[in-house]
């Protein structure tokens, strides 16, 4: 297996290869880049940090961060609603 290395990858990038890329490379190209992320995180979640990146780096278009947008899991949104109860709760203790 050849060492992926983000510096000869960048040299050649297209949506196609960045789409293909192991959740591994795409750190080591965050880390490269010096966009920050954590292993913890989902690819998803890391492929629009970096995209974002590249857009401001003019390497991508714009248009292109909306095929990275995460969207919430069913329980990311119930715990959502349950942080808005209580925000609710604590704001109507405070009057």
């Amino acid at each position: 297996m050849t060492e992926f290395k983000p510096e000869e990858f960048l040299q050649s990038l297209d949506q196609e290869k960045f789409d293909n890329l192991k959740k591994e490379n795409l750190i080591l190209l965050a880390e490269h880049l010096s966009v920050s992320v954590k292993r913890s995180m989902k690819k998803r979640e890391i492929q629009y940090k970096v995209a974002a990146e590249l857009v401001e780096s003019k390497v991508f278009k714009e248009s292109i961060l909306k095929d990275y947008i995460c969207e919430p899991t069913e329980i990311e949104c119930k715990m959502m609603e349950l942080e808005l109860k209580i925000m609710k709760l604590k704001l109507k203790e405070r009057t």
